[in-house]
């Protein structure tokens, strides 16, 4: 894109790839409360996906392996949002970010959804949670460019899913702590994420004297950074004991070393257990620096319109999550 080219004021047309999953839905709804969006979501032909009838929103059914296809959907769109699966293809992230780019779309935001970059980035054995190549796709593309959003781990994801992740099996009342359970990272909620992205969709595209000084172009190849908590597993149980009315005594705790769970995790994932990828992700953050990437430092909550939030409601959510067809999914791999 030439530098010349003139940019839009605000944000208007979006693209989504993803609304209908589990962090591709929660933008989708706040991008449409904003009532200033006009968004087209992208799925597969196979889809049969459900969305909202809104009259903001276009739903645009695409073959992903036509790159002329992708093209011509996301023509005339200024901002492009890639919320895709872990499991997809390694070849489809590129070839959406190159198709993004032949359609004259300037601001990608990849499917990067972890932890920090740049002077933020995890440091320490970090092999698993290196999902820059998502960006990378971005910056070596011309007339393209990024903003990413470091939010840390799903909470209500992480917390429901089962031992692999967060080391909690709700339904079995057990846990399996990281060390001592003491340790705290950043993890973020969907609605966090949905409402992030929407605020920041809703600033100027420049800077201005009615948004503090704050526009789009602030997180110009950079990582939008937002963190709804704070929070260490021995936190998260105390949590679980408000919700539940539960006590230590109720529940099995036990005591791993991280570094042991870590090394288990990769040796289960060489030997082809799934189970093995998420034992040693979530591992690695609680072993590595910068799982707390906001001690010290400034998040981007308040400057996208970020409240804050309750923890006990998020830990409800989760409880939820596990008690329903999402919970201990472990159990269903074999």
């Amino acid at each position: 894109m030439s530098a010349n080219t003139q940019q839009p004021d605000y944000i208007r047309k979006v693209a989504l790839i993803g609304g209908s999953g589990q962090v591709g839905s929660h933008i989708l709804t706040h991008l449409l409360g904003t009532l200033k969006h006009q968004v087209t979501v992208l799925t597969r032909l196979s889809s049969d996906a459900a969305f909202p009838t809104n009259d903001n929103l276009t739903v645009t059914k695409v073959d992903y392996d036509d790159d002329n296809a992708l093209t011509e959907a996301l023509s005339s769109h200024e901002f492009l949002i890639i919320t895709i699966s872990a499991r997809s293809p390694d070849t489809l992230h590129p070839r959406i970010v190159a198709a993004a780019a032949k359609a004259g779309v300037r601001w990608i935001m990849p499917n990067y959804f972890g932890y920090g970059i740049g002077d933020r980035k995890l440091r320490g054995r970090n092999e698993l949670n290196n999902f820059e190549r998502f960006i990378e796709d971005v910056e070596k593309t011309p007339g393209a460019d990024y903003v990413a959003l470091v939010c840390g781990f799903w909470y209500e994801f992480s917390l429901a899913m089962g031992e692999p992740w967060l080391g909690f099996r709700i339904r079995e009342r057990s846990v399996t702590m990281y060390d001592q359970g003491e340790k705290k990272i950043s993890m973020s909620t969907w609605d966090a994420c949905g409402r992030a992205v929407a605020g920041l969709l809703s600033l100027p595209v420049k800077a201005d004297a009615t948004t503090d000084g704050v526009g789009l172009e602030t997180w110009r190849n950079q990582g939008l950074t937002i963190s709804s908590f704070l929070v260490s597993q021995r936190d998260i149980l105390e949590s679980l004991h408000r919700v539940l009315g539960t006590t230590d005594g109720d529940w099995k705790i036990r005591f791993e070393p991280v570094e042991k769970r870590l090394e288990d995790g990769k040796k289960q994932f060489k030997e082809g257990k799934m189970l093995g990828f998420a034992k040693a992700l979530y591992a690695e953050v609680f072993a590595c620096e910068w799982g707390n990437y906001e001690t010290g430092r400034e998040l981007d909550n308040e400057k996208v319109a970020l409240e804050k939030e309750d923890l006990d409601e998020a830990t409800k959510r989760a409880v939820k999550m596990a008690m329903g067809p999402m919970g201990d999914i472990e159990g269903r791999f074999g």
